[in-house]
């Protein structure tokens, strides 16, 4: 059975990625999104999604770029002096040091989830900007909120060599997110995650086709695409033109034939 789900991440952060998201859905390179409730393409998004549910929709939930959905001061022990998320790094530092009240993000979190359950959308799955939902201190949360609204899919990361070896900030810390994750009794996973290994290579296209021909048909392949960069972007990621470059290869004849063979409509 083709089980690959092909998910694209960071749907409403902005209007280019927003695009390059419907433009990879609609050549059919993927059918399955996560959106991001705080950023400023979130209604745009919203628009798209209610009129085309074929593209099923995920949270994806943010505590690292930008400003809360819940009052500032109802979640401070998140934010930095400017009200706004402090970024992943220091999360995590302050996540394990104690210094975050986990009531702060339980509540931002639950504000995430209703704010894109009022606008009509049904959330499939949820996953998170920047992975930080596999911390130790946030899994049992982020399991706690799927239970409440009856979702039944949450992102499990597995991890390639290269991130348990890594020794640049980027590479420390997702090594200290995957030792978070098989800490715990969290052990098992149950399908291979695709993802980093697109992120990061220079040849995209060979890359993708590399994961097509090798995963069997099982798993779920992250991806990030945009159709430009716009003024927003530079200020919610460093990954830019990276970003065209993927949608260009989820769009490629080749690629398309490939993906055909092995990803599925998910329903869960």
């Amino acid at each position: 059975m083709r089980s690959l789900i092909i998910n694209a991440d960071d749907m409403g952060a902005s209007q280019g990625i927003n695009q390059g998201i419907i433009s990879a859905f609609e050549q059919g390179a993927l059918f399955s999104t996560s959106i991001v409730v705080n950023l400023c393409a979130f209604q745009s998004a919203c628009l798209y999604l209610l009129q085309n549910q074929d593209l099923l929709t995920g949270l994806h939930l943010n505590l690292t770029v930008g400003r809360p959905v819940s009052m500032p001061e109802t979640v401070g022990s998140l934010l930095n002096r400017n009200g706004q998320f402090m970024g992943p790094w220091k999360l995590t530092q302050r996540l394990y040091i104690g210094q975050i009240n986990l009531g702060h993000v339980w509540r931002e979190m639950n504000a995430q989830m209703e704010k894109a359950v009022q606008v009509g959308l049904h959330i499939n799955h949820l996953d998170s900007h920047h992975h930080i939902h596999v911390l130790a201190p946030l899994r049992k949360m982020v399991k706690q909120l799927a239970k409440t609204f009856s979702v039944n899919r949450i992102r499990q990361l597995s991890w390639p060599q290269w991130v348990r070896s890594g020794n640049d900030s980027h590479k420390a810390y997702l090594q200290q997110t995957s030792m978070a994750l098989m800490a715990g009794k969290d052990r098992a996973l149950n399908h291979p995650f695709y993802g980093f290994e697109f992120a990061m290579a220079k040849d995209k296209k060979k890359t993708a086709r590399n994961i097509l021909r090798s995963c069997q048909g099982k798993g779920e392949w992250m991806c990030h695409p945009a159709l430009y960069i716009d003024n927003e972007m530079p200020g919610i990621t460093h990954y830019l033109t990276e970003r065209i470059a993927e949608v260009n290869v989820l769009k490629d004849p080749e690629i398309l034939a490939l993906i055909a063979n092995v990803s599925a409509h998910p329903r869960h």
